[in-house]
């Protein structure tokens, strides 16, 4: 977490580079679906990767987005089952 607060705080970092804000990292907030998206995006795994300080951050957040992808991907095909089998 204390990467990602890094992230937040950097004066050479604007919100246009991350989109993260301070409450998506409220742990309090633990269904927060659209804070994941928004930790685990394009822009600030780019940011963690391109830090050699911080390559175990990125390595978690990309298996992070990995198996929510995986999960979405899951249920879109387990929805599409369902919804073929019993339309029919």
């Amino acid at each position: 977490m204390q990467h990602l607060a890094d992230i937040i705080e950097d004066p050479n970092l604007s919100k246009m580079d991350h989109g993260l804000v301070a409450t998506d990292l409220n742990p309090k907030e633990p269904m927060n679906y659209q804070s994941c998206l928004k930790i685990t995006s394009e822009d600030v795994l780019k940011i963690l990767r391109n830090n050699s300080n911080t390559q175990a951050t990125y390595m978690y957040l990309q298996l992070l987005r990995y198996f929510y992808y995986y999960e979405m991907l899951y249920l879109s095909g387990l929805t599409y089952l369902v919804l073929t089998t019993y339309i029919r």
